[in-house]
């Protein structure tokens, strides 16, 4: 990821806040604060782990390391947990939701930024998902450290990595996309949080 593409993604972060009234001083250059070399450097530690489809063990170590970094960054992490049925059978899938601490009114109409880090699954190749999963998922740790130094913009916004994103198979309605879909069941209770907007990135990484 170059500097211009981090900048521009982080510029358009910023934006889409301004335009949402999420602040109404916030910090005028925060995208002068974003490192593609940092994004960068959380994709490679993925990329490390190797394949990272959903049950698998490097997946596990991919949750644990974006943890240890949105903790670092001040975010509290929670862990939602749960089992779906799939084309190879049930599959347990755990999506992570960062709230920066100290953060008001957890009913308080939020802002969602989101980013799938799982990846697809493959038998006849070893995919390392360094921009399907990789990219993203770098991009928004970035984010959490910029966003996580202006304490009253970060405890606006909720942060969300999806597992199960990609289909074990092949894409349908009962395959793919398992962390967000019961992630967006789970609002549909009464007393469910309430977001008024969301960014999902995916796939930011291309030289274009």
């Amino acid at each position: 990821m170059n500097n211009r593409i981090a900048i521009a993604f982080a510029a358009a972060v910023l934006a889409f806040f301004f335009a949402t009234s999420v602040t109404k001083s916030g910090p005028p250059k925060i995208w002068e604060e974003f490192s593609g070399e940092k994004a960068f450097a959380h994709i490679q530690r993925l990329v490390d782990f190797g394949p990272r489809p959903a049950g698998s063990t490097a997946i596990e170590k991919s949750r644990d390391y974006i943890e240890d970094q949105l903790r670092r960054f001040g975010w509290q992490v929670t862990r939602q947990t749960f089992s779906d049925d799939t084309p190879r059978g049930k599959i347990h899938f755990v999506n992570l939701l960062a709230q920066f601490s100290g953060q008001e009114n957890a009913r308080a109409s939020l802002l969602l930024l989101c980013s799938h880090y799982d990846t697809k699954m493959f038998d006849t190749i070893r995919f390392v998902g360094a921009n399907d999963g990789g990219s993203s998922t770098g991009l928004l740790l970035e984010l959490a450290r910029v966003i996580g130094q202006h304490p009253n913009l970060a405890r606006k916004i909720e942060l969300v990595f999806f597992d199960g994103e990609e289909a074990v198979e092949q894409f349908s309605q009962a395959d793919g996309l398992y962390g967000s879909r019961y992630f967006a069941r789970q609002l549909q209770g009464a007393g469910a949080k309430q977001f008024r907007g969301g960014l999902l990135f995916d796939m930011v990484g291309d030289r274009s």
